[in-house]
């Protein structure tokens, strides 16, 4: 018994005796509060082309990864430890950062960040990896704001632009046209979920049918397209797009025709859709056209036959270009909150009780095989990100046909960022 007295003494008098520096790494940095910094690097024109972003803390305990979207090559791979993100080149610019805490008080904190764009004003505040800036629009950022919280504090309060990513257009645009499944990004679906893709494109083309597709993440940019080089008669599905760009350019048409256009993305109906188009013309569409660098032919969309054949991949950028119109213009908020109720939409149907979506379809049965078609474009805010989805196809005037292959899409959607 005297023995274990001694012992336990020894012990504890060691336990005493033990200086603070003898504590281990992570016990110590707890107890300093936490700070991210980061440092910027400016040409001579005063534009960012390199950043840093490092915790006063180890590695282990808490660090912050940051990667830059450069102008010209996109982004970059992701940075560490206070590693340098972009390029002191005194060429190539920041448009866009990203930033995202790790280590054992990762799950703590957050760490809001934005930038001040080329133009003067400062972007909105993202957190958690998302992205703050600009993207294929030549507007590189001239300062950075970090702002570290406690994870349950409310998001830092102030107005900014939105994220404003033009380089969909181009990826979306280099899309290899092929008629197997064909991944974005680096992204692999599971054998799982590209069996029922095939299974649900094989239950189409075995009736005849043929299909395209794009479907792409609006955050990481991955998903899959199948076949989306091929023109297809647009019918209804164009109306949209044309009452977008027309709302765009001419900004009183959505008080002066709100009946005629709910009516058009509710109903389809096609005089509702004419009096819009009656009024401001063709040109709104060809905008577009131009802007989006479309590779379909829209000589075919005259006054008369207010319609249009194209790809899915100038469906997915006509819709991406609905998105982004609704980021930052009050009148495209508001347009796409009439297109969550379409009476004939695959996506609505099917994944509308699920998700909110936003979506127009088109479709007509007619004796010439070229005018068969039914098509679904539009908007999907699944729980793991919004995604655009665009589908084109000759089956006749028959949505239930579609449900299947949007399912399957869906499940596809599903894995991203779980893989």
């Amino acid at each position: 018994m005297r023995g274990i007295r001694a012992l336990v003494c020894l012990v504890t008098c060691l336990v005493v005796a033990t200086p603070a520096q003898a504590l281990t790494p992570v016990a110590t940095m707890r107890l300093t509060e936490l700070e991210v910094t980061c440092d910027t690097h400016t040409a001579q024109n005063g534009m960012v082309d390199a950043f840093a972003a490092s915790t006063n803390v180890e590695p282990i305990v808490c660090d912050v990864d940051c990667r830059a979207y450069m102008q010209r090559t996109g982004w970059q791979d992701w940075k560490q430890n206070g590693a340098q993100a972009g390029q002191k080149d005194g060429e190539r610019r920041v448009e866009a950062i990203q930033m995202r805490l790790r280590g054992l008080l990762a799950k703590d904190y957050r760490l809001w960040y934005r930038v001040r764009i080329d133009d003067g004003d400062w972007s909105g505040w993202a957190v958690d990896g998302q992205s703050a800036g600009t993207m294929g629009m030549s507007l590189p950022i001239t300062d950075i704001q970090t702002r570290l919280q406690r994870a349950w504090e409310k998001a830092p309060q102030g107005d900014g632009k939105p994220l404003v990513d033009n380089s969909f257009y181009s990826e979306i645009g280099h899309i290899r046209n092929q008629r197997t499944v064909v991944p974005l990004n680096k992204f692999t679906p599971s054998d799982e979920a590209l069996k029922d893709l095939n299974a649900a494109i094989k239950g189409l083309t075995d009736q005849k049918f043929d299909v395209g597709f794009v479907m792409m993440d609006l955050t990481t940019h991955q998903g899959v397209a199948y076949n989306c080089g091929t023109v297809f008669y647009g019918a209804s599905s164009i109306k949209a797009p044309y009452l977008a760009a027309a709302i765009e350019q001419h900004p009183e048409a959505i008080r002066k025709y709100e009946k005629q256009i709910k009516d058009t993305l509710v109903y389809s109906w096609d005089h509702t859709y004419k009096e819009v188009v009656a009024a401001y013309g063709v040109e709104p569409i060809f905008a577009w056209h131009k802007e989006l660098k479309l590779e379909s032919d829209f000589l075919s969309f005259v006054t008369e036959r207010p319609w249009a054949g194209y790809t899915a991949r100038d469906f997915a950028k006509m819709w991406v270009r609905i998105y982004q119109w609704s980021l930052r213009s009050p009148n495209g908020e508001k347009f796409c909150s009439w297109s969550e109720e379409p009476e004939y939409s695959t996506i609505h149907y099917v994944l509308g009780d699920r998700y909110r979506t936003q979506s127009k379809g088109g479709w007509i049965e007619h004796e010439y095989a070229y005018w068969n078609v039914t098509n679904d474009g539009g908007i999907v805010y699944a729980e793991n990100g919004p995604y655009v989805l665009a589908i084109m196809s000759n089956v006749p005037a028959n949505f239930y046909e579609l449900h299947d292959l949007t399912r399957a899409l869906d499940a596809v959607h599903d894995e991203i960022g779980q893989r």
